[in-house]
């Protein structure tokens, strides 16, 4: 957001510039001279600045919203809401899944901060309450899948929907169904500004995601187990595993508990576990889209050593 404003403003002097020499008006040439070499300064520095802390800009249009004045106080504060029991939800289920009912787990620690209001379209910057660090938070990541997320939903784009599908869980679809209901039923738009993401969804696309989060149904985890070799994704949290006895390759995530007993102390995987042969017991979840085939999503729920 800051980019795009200070781009903003570099065109309009570049344009002030060029329309007068510094033989005419050098006071004026030198002074607007100043001002391009300072925003072209400002736009350097915040390409090279990474923020490790959670932070997202949501601007409603539509019928909530009066121009610039304002927006209406129930809607704003209820969208605003489900928003975040989309991260807390979201950042809860980071080290395995979450019950359909009762306390999330660190719901605490999910909170984000109204720092500003933004006007034009009417918007809220929500931040992290947190120091800047060298590696991203798990809230940051948290708010970027729940982004992304939000817009795979709504995408014109069948396979960037179904991409979407694997991360839900029913605790999960049922927020989504209600922000979208909150967003459709107020026949409001929403543009989300997250890192360097920026989209937008209108009207179209909220009853778009209004529509499919309403025909999801989801079946809860079943177990299966799998005996084959295994190679992990630290860095995503994601694994394939190979079954000894031929079957198809079967991919899917896993969580820091998901490692327990095999990750050392500090969560790294020691040498000897990627590639070796395992006996896998898989968290098997359906995903039942109409007029499409059922979707399975697999995650690892424990593991060890074949022949213990």
């Amino acid at each position: 957001m800051e980019l795009q404003a200070l781009q903003a403003d570099l065109q309009t002097v570049s344009s002030l510039l060029g329309a007068r020499t510094e033989e005419e008006d050098p006071i004026g040439f030198l002074q607007f001279s100043y001002r391009r070499d300072e925003l072209t300064r400002q736009i350097e520095d915040l390409a090279d600045l990474h923020v490790s802390t959670a932070n997202v800009g949501l601007f409603f249009g539509g019928q909530p919203v009066l121009g610039s004045r304002g927006i209406d106080a129930t809607f704003g504060s209820k969208a605003i809401e489900q928003f975040q029991m989309l991260v807390s939800t979201k950042y809860g289920a980071t080290n395995g899944a979450v019950g359909s009912r009762g306390r999330l787990p660190r719901r605490d620690q999910s909170e984000l901060l109204v720092t500003d209001v933004v006007r034009g379209s009417f918007g809220f910057v929500m931040e992290e309450n947190g120091d800047a660090d060298l590696v991203d938070s798990g809230l940051k990541h948290a708010v970027a899948e729940v982004v992304d997320l939000i817009y795979r939903l709504g995408a014109p784009d069948e396979e960037a929907f179904e991409a979407g599908l694997e991360s839900l869980d029913n605790r999960l679809l049922t927020a989504l169904k209600n922000f979208f209901h909150t967003l459709d039923d107020a026949g409001a738009t929403i543009r989300l500004v997250e890192d360097t993401r920026d989209f937008s969804l209108m009207r179209d696309s909220v009853t778009r995601a209004r529509e499919r989060t309403d025909g999801l149904a989801i079946t809860e985890d079943r177990n299966v187990q799998i005996q084959g070799r295994l190679y992990l994704l630290p860095d995503a949290h994601r694994f394939e595993l190979h079954p000894s006895n031929g079957d198809p390759t079967v991919r899917g995530t896993f969580t820091e508990l998901s490692l327990e007993g095999v990750a050392d102390a500090d969560g790294r995987i020691p040498p000897g576990v990627i590639g070796e042969t395992w006996l896998v017991d898989l968290a098997v979840r359906t995903v039942r889209v109409p007029n499409r085939d059922d979707r399975h999503t697999y995650r690892i729920a424990r593991m060890r050593r074949a022949g213990i």
